[in-house]
């Protein structure tokens, strides 16, 4: 008879958390996440998840949206500002095999003006004191567009 009250007991529970799990996946709230920000028809700053502490990547296209043939993309942008019409970041240094994608970079909407591995006296000789204030996960979510 224990046998029967305990093997029941343990059916029931089982039907309640099914009920509850079918339930949570039914009413989950389904949140897009912002995965990308444009900067102009070459330069693309992209996330590689969800997550806020998840890497971002500054994705270089060319002209037609292609990858260029010796992957000149940068790995690891860890600090984000817009400055009028010119884009800051700075790379976090653990991408050692690029030269160009080390210290701070700046791209001006139009493309007329693009820089990289810039130093950080440069950075405030041309722009000032440049505010990082959003994280990258804040602005991409801010700005940026649903991949």
């Amino acid at each position: 008879m224990k046998s029967v009250v305990s093997l029941g007991f343990g059916i029931f529970l089982m039907f309640i958390t099914v009920v509850c799990a079918i339930r949570y996946i039914i009413t989950m709230p389904s949140k897009q996440y912002k995965m990308a920000y444009h900067i102009n028809d070459d330069y693309i700053i992209q996330k590689y998840g969800i997550l806020e502490d998840d890497k971002v990547e500054l994705l270089m296209n060319d002209k037609i949206g292609l990858m260029t043939k010796n992957n000149d993309n940068c790995k690891f942008v860890d600090r984000f500002s817009k400055l009028s019409n010119y884009y800051i970041g700075h790379f976090d240094g653990t991408d050692l095999k690029k030269k160009r994608c080390s210290g701070y970079f700046y791209i001006k909407k139009d493309n007329t003006d693009i820089q990289f591995n810039v130093s950080e006296e440069e950075i405030k000789e041309k722009f000032g004191n440049v505010k990082f204030n959003e994280t990258l996960d804040e602005f991409i979510n801010k700005y940026g567009i649903i991949n």
